[in-house]
């Protein structure tokens, strides 16, 4: 019978070594050799290793062939770019300033405010050094009555100035960048930028790409691609399609240089107002600091590391699905979630809604989404009055949807509009009986136990509109190749037996399958409680656990 997996696929040393010994044993030299200490068996072991080598190499080269089975970052890298997606690299966290300034100046009077002016927080990085943010344009703000208070984004990182350049600099039209953790920019149509490239004096616009009918820049030629190559170094871009400075052209480079995640601060960080921050054009000299209160209200976000070769691959196929178009729900949700302060997306239509048809959700997109980081800036949310242990979802920022409604803009459907929904966070809590094997303390397996049910409902493993199954958890935990990053969940391997006694959900009444409100039942009927049925959230309900109320109880 034929086979459909190839044997070099499971040639190993110890099998190319028997192999060839039986081969050998067919001759009538080496029939009944003793192969222990002898020369051939070196020569053997040699071939052996060769033979190993060989195959895992081959075996390397078919896997990055396709994108799906790639495992090299350079590769996988490459085929992205080929289906038409740039990774990305460092994000930097961002927030905006609440500035106040109670003395000074005079209604009317015009203030400037320079772009990479350096601001420092009192938060400080792993070294003890504090966490700088800066300014990333420049700001005329006509002054309104004492106290005057106004908003001012800022991005987190250093002011790097990298020099002059000349076109004489370039390879094949590209500038590779000093090695440094550079801020990539997820949204380039954002004002609040992360670097800055002018040629002679003149400002240039970034862009996505280089074709005049995606770029929306047909009359602007003075542009550049800012990338994160797949050697995982940043590089100036420029195409002979548009204009490429030549050596006469004195380029310089700014651009800020982030510690990504590590750059995130709390509330109330960034308090300090740096001396000739804010400059008074009527009155010709800079504020005095201690008439200026500077604070961030909210915490920063949108800060990210490089993506892992699995972001790659996830980011690549939504951009080549989509086409640059939003169409189905799963452009939409990838498009968003590709975002740095996006976690989870999802979008439904008029079919979802009224499936028999309703002329009011014609054309409508309902899109709900879970930020990284909650908070004012994104999703301000308050204390649930049922969930001892959960929060709710009060109000999106509307500067927030402001700014995901232009992100969406260039790729939507003429036809569409969007209608923001904010995600209903559904809270779940279980009854767990638990019996440990004889080797293993109960309070330990326990924990392990609590731990990683908790790991499970983490949102970065859950999604919208979910199906809820004691199942799927029960093999979730019980599997030990499902870990996080800082638990190995070591103890899991004490369980006995562990059974799920209830599921219960603490602030949503549970219908029936098919009724017009959810979480609902994937069963036809039901009667009685909601113990161990799965249960099927709506398209703006998201899973979460209250881990207070779940109980776990020993089992004898």
């Amino acid at each position: 019978m034929a086979t459909l997996r190839p044997d070099y696929l499971n040639v190993d040393f110890t099998t190319l070594v028997s192999r060839m010994r039986a081969q050998l044993a067919n001759s009538d030299v080496f029939a009944d050799y003793d192969y222990e200490g002898s020369n051939i068996a070196i020569l053997i072991e040699l071939m052996a290793y060769l033979g190993e080598l060989s195959t895992f190499f081959i075996n390397k080269i078919a896997k990055n062939v396709y994108i799906d089975t790639a495992d090299i970052y350079e590769n996988v890298h490459r085929l992205a770019t080929l289906m038409g997606y740039d990774p990305k690299g460092y994000l930097a966290a961002q927030t905006d300033l609440s500035v106040t300034v109670s003395a000074g100046l005079i209604e009317g009077d015009v203030l400037s405010i320079p772009a990479w002016h350096q601001i420092t927080s009192s938060a400080e990085d792993s070294e003890g050094t504090s966490i700088k943010f800066c300014t990333t344009q420049s700001w005329y703000l006509s002054a309104g009555t004492l106290p005057y208070t106004f908003s001012l984004p800022v991005r987190q990182g250093e002011v790097n100035s990298l020099g002059t350049y000349t076109g004489d600099d370039f390879v094949d039209n590209e500038l590779i960048l000093p090695q440094e953790d550079y801020g990539y920019d997820d949204f380039l149509l954002d004002e609040n930028v992360s670097i800055q490239v002018t040629v002679n004096d003149e400002i240039w616009t970034r862009v996505s790409d280089f074709y005049d009918e995606l770029s929306g820049l047909q009359d602007n030629d003075e542009v550049y691609k800012f990338e994160y190559d797949k050697y995982q170094r940043y590089k100036l871009v420029f195409s002979t399609s548009r204009t490429v400075p030549d050596g006469d052209d004195e380029i310089e480079i700014i651009v800020i240089k982030t510690l990504g995640v590590d750059g995130e601060v709390a509330a109330s960080t960034i308090t300090i107002p740096d001396a000739n921050m804010i400059y008074n054009t009527a009155t010709a000299d800079y504020l005095e600091t201690a008439d200026i209160t500077v604070t961030n209200s909210t915490a920063t976000f949108g800060s990210s590391s490089p993506e892992i070769v699995a972001d790659i691959k996830d980011n690549a196929r939504g951009a080549l699905h989509s086409q640059f178009r939003t169409v189905t729900a799963y452009d939409y949700r990838t498009y968003l979630e590709s975002r740095s302060d996006i976690l989870a997306a999802t979008a439904w239509g008029e079919k979802e809604v009224a499936p028999s048809g309703d002329y009011s959700e014609y054309n409508k997109v309902h899109l709900s989404v879970i930020p990284y980081q909650r908070s004012k800036a994104t999703i301000d949310t308050s204390a649930s009055s049922i969930v001892s242990d959960g929060v709710v979802p009060i109000a999106y920022s509307s500067s927030w949807t402001s700014l995901l409604g232009e992100y969406i803009e260039p790729r939507k459907m003429l036809s569409a509009y969007e209608s923001w929904e904010l995600p209903t966070l559904i809270y779940f809590d279980f009854e767990i009986g638990l019996r440990v094997n004889r080797t293993f303390n109960f309070a330990t397996v326990m924990a392990d136990v609590q731990n990683k049910l908790v790991w499970y409902f983490n949102k970065v493993n859950r999604d919208f509109n979910e199906e809820i199954d004691f199942r799927d958890i029960y093999e979730f935990i019980m599997d030990p190749e499902e870990v996080s990053a800082d638990d190995n969940f070591d103890n899991i391997s004490g369980v006995r037996n562990l059974i799920f006694r209830d599921i219960d959900v603490l602030n949503a009444t549970v219908q029936a399958y098919g009724s017009a409100t959810y979480p609902r039942y994937a069963e036809a009927t039901i009667s009685g409680d909601n113990v161990l049925r799965t249960i099927e959230l709506g398209h703006d309900q998201f899973p979460a656990l209250s881990v207070v109320t779940t109980r776990i109880t020993q089992e004898f």
